[in-house]
């Protein structure tokens, strides 16, 4: 009872007598116990370490994304230049990337509400979507929004946070995302494909091209020459776009760097 008396403390709960502490633990059935515990096993959440699955238990895997997204009013990140937060009447969306994770507001399971306007919305299925105003533009239509949108009976009161938990931007405003080594980014696989064969069609053009200029004697061969060097820059930009990709994806820049650092 010690921890459930510190945690009353702490959140500033009414705390009870030993007398009372006693009669509410004896009013509780073997039940009761077994209905809650039915009612926990039924929709709580289970967190086990990395790589160890559940299944044989009768888990299912929580979703990590979110098939669907918020339709509404943007707001960009002013931490990362990758992340942003999409405010609707039905829903909210925390998109970072690829990576979208959505809370519905018909299955919000709780949000949490500081005074300092930052919220938390947890969805029935496991997904968090965590709002900071400060680190958003616009951050408070945002919040206001939310609070307009959202079931009240859901909304938890937290206690006031202290200033300096409270985040602050960047003033050098919102970085780029870092790209691990060996993890390409989204324009870069997009481009990896399509930058291998512009290559592979540009370079014998040009390189035919070349040849002629270099073979014939043209009337107007000035303008032929802008063309092949400009065909030549595309050609080898396209090629060394898509080598630089290619090494990064292997591995191979990693080990480079690393030994260029020892």
């Amino acid at each position: 009872m010690l921890p459930g008396q510190a945690f009353d403390l702490l959140t500033i709960t009414p705390r009870h007598t030993r007398e009372e502490l006693i009669e509410q633990v004896s009013a509780i059935s073997a039940e009761d116990i077994h209905l809650t515990a039915a009612e926990a096993m039924g929709a709580g959440l289970l967190m086990v370490p990395h790589g160890i699955r559940a299944d044989w238990a009768g888990f299912t895997a929580a979703p990590t994304t979110s098939n669907d997204r918020a339709t509404g009013r943007t707001h960009a990140s002013l931490e990362r230049t990758d992340s942003r937060l999409v405010v609707g009447d039905q829903a909210v969306s925390w998109i970072q990337d690829e990576q979208v994770s959505t809370v519905r507001y018909d299955a919000c399971a709780a949000i949490r509400a500081w005074p300092d306007g930052a919220r938390q919305l947890f969805g029935s299925d496991g997904t968090i979507v965590g709002v900071e105003p400060t680190l958003l533009a616009d951050g408070a239509h945002a919040v206001a929004r939310i609070d307009a949108a959202a079931p009240p009976t859901k909304v938890l009161l937290m206690p006031a946070r202290d200033p300096e938990q409270i985040p602050k931007p960047d003033p050098q405003g919102p970085r780029k995302p870092h790209v691990p080594p060996g993890r390409l980014g989204r324009w870069e696989r997009a481009f990896l494909v399509p930058g291998f064969l512009l290559a592979i069609l540009l370079g014998p053009s040009a390189g035919f091209l070349t040849y002629q200029l270099l073979t014939n004697d043209f009337d107007d061969a000035s303008s032929g020459w802008v063309f092949t060097i400009a065909l030549w820059i595309v050609a080898l930009g396209c090629a060394w776009l898509s080598i630089r990709s290619s090494v990064r994806l292997s591995g191979i820049d990693r080990y480079t760097r690393r030994r260029r650092r020892e």
